[in-house]
């Protein structure tokens, strides 16, 4: 059966949704050093929401959404067979509402109902309270969202706080580890042989959400390889801080939560 998300996706190969050592989302709640729960939003959108999008056949997908204080936006699917890919642009407000035109990048494995790796929408929304309802608009689509907002990237950081290793082993080739320096560079290992390099900058810093670009190589599946750019989201668990990467390429996406290791 068909996955939908604003446009129709569909599956080529399960085994190829993998990319550089996926793994799914476990969640976006839990407690934090800013406090958990939801709150209140500040006019410009920025935090991470999550919630669910419906499209125009009523089907249903897990949404989380990460907005920087400079209205970079992501939008990251966490449920179904391309869990990962996510839409990437810009938003602009006026007054509690927003606007944006989006790219949308699939996983190893997806396609959109173009069939192509990329697509486009626009999307609207209005912020009421801790609350973001919306609408998109994309080829042979349209459908709309609803987003819960939560405090846990209203968090002062430091390139510190990052410094060290990330990452997890699931055992086979279900494995990612990169070393972060004081300085925000990065290098380190992922699934598919993939050497990684990479550096994490600042956004605010009051906020726990970043700048992140990464560079894989030498990957064994030749699509893996190559420079993708996004955000980052650090998040303080009492249970183990995580790190979200969230970032896409010219034709692929690849989203992975790592944990701090010791």
């Amino acid at each position: 059966m068909k996955q939908k998300v604003f446009i129709i996706f569909k599956s080529i190969s399960l085994a190829a949704i993998l990319i550089l050592g996926l793994i799914s989302i476990v969640g976006t709640g839990g407690s934090s050093g800013g406090g958990s729960g939801h709150g209140t939003v500040n006019v410009n959108a920025a935090g991470v929401w999550d919630g669910t999008l419906t499209d125009q056949s009523n089907q249903t997908s897990d949404l989380l959404g990460v907005i920087s204080t400079d209205g970079q936006l992501r939008f990251i699917i966490d449920s179904g067979i391309c869990a990962g890919s996510q839409y990437s642009g810009t938003v602009s407000m006026n007054g509690d509402t927003g606007s944006g035109n989006v790219t949308g990048y699939a996983i190893a494995g997806c396609v959109f109902g173009n069939g192509q790796t990329t697509t486009t929408a626009t999307i609207n929304f209005t912020i009421s309270g801790a609350n973001l309802p919306g609408t998109y608009t994309a080829p042979g689509d349209t459908g709309s969202y609803n987003l819960t907002y939560d405090s846990i990237a209203e968090v002062p950081i430091t390139l510190n706080d990052l410094q060290g290793s990330w990452g997890y082993n699931f055992g086979g080739n279900n494995f990612l580890t990169i070393n972060v320096s004081n300085n925000g560079s990065f290098s380190g290992v992922g699934g598919s042989g993939c050497n990684l390099s990479g550096q994490i900058s600042i956004i605010d810093p009051d906020w726990s959400i970043t700048n992140i670009s990464v560079t894989a190589s030498n990957c064994t599946d030749a699509i893996l390889n190559g420079t993708y750019s996004g955000l980052g989201l650090l998040e303080f668990d009492a249970g183990g801080d995580l790190f979200y990467l969230i970032v896409s390429k010219s034709n692929l996406s690849y989203f992975d939560i790592l944990g701090r290791l010791p």
